[in-house]
């Protein structure tokens, strides 16, 4: 009985860092003056495609529009604040758009959310993308938001069609990093 009392209180311990391991690492996000991190309380499939409800609200400072990100991934944006939780609505919601910077010469576009972690952009066949390519949003240098998985577009067409993956399984997300649009 003790052995078994020993080797339960091993798994505990175990369980213990490794959450702290995450929540360390989703509060150590250095170029930003005030990072809020956050436990993530519900995630796809319990929640509505690409949304995730956090255990921070308006008593921690969080605010709509504040960026989600983890470990310098953005993942999206918050879109309702209450007193002690959020919910985040992430940039690969269906349908969703946002700014992104990616190729040579570097461009600016609009990424458009297709759902469970991808995107796609429309860009002029001039700009040059490859597969593995980082895809940052405006906001911060050190904030991107997938790779360039796919490249599609005939050498005789205008525009090529870029598919991105965010490298994030949103389904396992346990801790997320919660930063102000205006710290």
């Amino acid at each position: 009985t003790e052995l078994e009392s020993i080797r339960y209180q091993s798994v505990l311990y175990g369980l213990i860092v490794a959450e702290n391991t995450a929540l360390n690492s989703a509060a150590s996000l250095e170029s930003f003056v005030k990072v809020v991190p956050a436990r993530v309380l519900s995630r796809p499939p319990q929640t509505h495609y690409d949304t995730l409800l956090l255990d921070r609200g308006s008593e921690s400072g969080v605010k709509e529009n504040d960026i989600v990100a983890l470990e310098g991934i953005a993942l999206g944006k918050i879109v309702s604040v209450g007193r002690t939780s959020s919910t985040a609505e992430l940039y690969s919601t269906s349908g969703v758009t946002q700014d992104c910077l990616l190729g040579n010469p570097q461009a600016v576009a609009v990424l458009t959310g297709l759902g469970g972690g991808s995107f796609s952009v429309s860009l002029p066949r001039s700009v040059t993308v490859d597969v593995g390519d980082a895809v940052r949003i405006p906001h911060s240098e050190t904030l991107t938001v997938g790779t360039v998985m796919f490249v599609r577009g005939e050498a005789t067409d205008s525009t090529q069609t870029v598919y991105i993956a965010s490298p994030v399984a949103i389904q396992s997300l346990d801790f997320v990093s919660i930063i102000p649009q205006n710290p």
